[in-house]
């Protein structure tokens, strides 16, 4: 569930391509999609479990005849061309952050031509060798799902909240040196309490789930 939900690398991706990019346009639809991805998730995680229970595979598809199934065989299938219309979005993503960390240039900048064509091919080639040298990938995604999920998804964003907040706060402060304590009050109110306790217990959670989530598939692999 975790790993479903970690899409923020895709965030200025998507609001870049939207007609009317606006914060309401976008909160529509960040909740929307989530909401889909959610209902979907749960759904046929239900349906998987309650099919084969402790037999469940981490790829599903495993738990079924490899050939002779057309319904089976066609969910192979639409399952590839969502890998394949996929990953040029996740190739997109990667190849701007490695280009932002070996050569430094913004990410607003275009990559030259050359060095782009080089880290595409690189890294298609990265995917190509682990696609054609690991069988079941289940352990790969219950992993990444784990750990970097749990990271990106919670832990990284709570960390970053917190941050702004103890900058904001200190920048308040300085506002209101020369001011009544009404406003060094405003200031500690209870009104940012809910937000500071949301990210605390976000951060814990994450930290909860990275860490139980790399244990148990280490454990179950």
């Amino acid at each position: 569930m975790s790993f479903a939900f970690v899409c923020q690398h895709s965030t200025f991706i998507v609001f870049n391509t939207l007609k009317i990019p606006t914060v309401r346009v976008w909160r529509r639809v960040a909740i929307g999609s989530l909401t889909i991805v959610g209902l979907l998730s749960i759904l046929l995680s239900l349906s998987g479990y309650l099919s084969f229970f402790n037999e469940t595979q981490a790829n599903i598809l495993n738990n079924f005849p490899r050939t002779g199934e057309p319904a089976i065989d066609a969910a192979r299938m639409f399952l590839a061309m969502t890998m394949i219309l996929t990953f040029p979005m996740e190739l997109f993503v990667a190849r701007h952050a490695l280009n932002n960390i070996i050569f430094g240039d913004p990410s607003n900048m275009p990559i030259p031509t050359t060095r782009h064509v080089v880290i595409t091919l690189s890294l298609w080639t990265l995917a190509l060798i682990v696609a054609l040298t690991v069988s079941n990938l289940g352990l790969v995604l219950e992993l990444v799902g784990a750990f970097s999920g749990s990271m990106i998804g919670y832990i990284f964003p709570a960390l970053c909240y917190l941050k702004v907040r103890r900058k904001n706060r200190k920048a308040l402060k300085r506002v209101y040196s020369d001011r009544d304590l009404s406003d060094e009050r405003l200031i500690s109110s209870k009104v940012f309490d809910f937000h500071l306790w949301a990210n605390y217990s976000m951060l814990i959670f994450g930290v909860i789930a990275m860490i139980t989530g790399s244990v148990l598939a280490i454990k179950n692999a």
